[in-house]
């Protein structure tokens, strides 16, 4: 993106970098082949509905970086799609438009086009074409792909910077108010992982209907603690959302 390396350079950049390319390519055929083997592998869906699906996620995660409110232990993968709601359709359009951008700002320079292309494909593995796991999304799936975004944040601060240099202290007045709140939502979210009961029951406030495993979490914390009670209960709630769960009639059996 930033022209440092010549076309006639660029062939012997990539040729460096294929022992890599198979390195990742034989670690992922042994991860989905080691989710498939531990029943991991949830793909319920048609193609089409994942790629809807897919869509949302990335919409989803920018959102959340955006406003990081709501961030839940485990968002749950949804037990029905419609691929022309709002959420999965809109965010489809939005991801197209957002790329068509992203295209015609080639005409000016390669490093917003760069910058998306490397949130798509890092997001690729993790974004729900090939699922694993119960969850729809996870907070820990952006650490690396946020940096793109992250990245032209920073350069668009050093650029408001530049043009209003005489007005820098109402600027920097505005940034560190938004990174008080930001500290203190970081703060706030670390309590929430204090221990298993404190963790499940944030989720369970989110998710009171949907989080079938927040309840089975839970209730083997209550176990653990002895409130046997509590514990049956929450694995009857989880009973409720999913009757076919094993690990909630081993917990309740127990």
């Amino acid at each position: 993106p930033l022209r440092r390396i010549t076309w006639k350079e660029s062939k012997w950049v990539i040729i460096e970098k294929i022992p890599f390319f198979l390195l990742s390519l034989i670690s992922s055929l042994i991860t989905v082949w080691a989710a498939g083997s531990a029943g991991a592998l949830e793909n319920k869906f048609a193609f089409i509905t994942r790629l809807f699906i897919s869509a949302r996620g990335y919409i989803f995660y920018i959102v959340k970086m955006i406003a990081p409110v709501n961030l839940a232990p485990l968002y749950p993968y949804p037990a029905k799609v419609n691929i022309f709601a709002f959420d999965y359709l809109g965010s489809a359009l939005l991801l197209l438009s957002i790329t068509i951008c992203c295209l015609w700002s080639l005409r000016r320079g390669r490093l917003i086009f760069a910058v998306w292309m490397y949130y798509i494909i890092t997001l690729l593995p993790v974004i729900g074409i090939v699922h694993a796991g119960p969850q729809d999304t996870a907070d820990r799936y952006t650490y690396m792909p946020s940096i793109g975004p992250f990245l032209l944040t920073g350069l668009a601060i050093g650029n408001i910077f530049e043009r209003f240099s005489k007005r820098t202290i109402p600027i920097t007045l505005l940034l560190l108010l938004l990174s008080g709140i930001l500290i203190d939502k970081t703060v706030k979210q670390i309590g929430v992982w204090h221990d298993s009961i404190t963790l499940w029951s944030y989720e369970i406030k989110l998710y009171p209907d949907k989080a079938d495993i927040a309840y089975i979490n839970r209730g083997y914390a209550y176990q653990i603690t002895g409130e046997s009670q509590l514990a049956i209960s929450d694995f009857n709630r989880s009973f409720k959302i999913r009757p076919n769960s094993v690990n909630a009639l081993t917990g309740r059996g127990f």
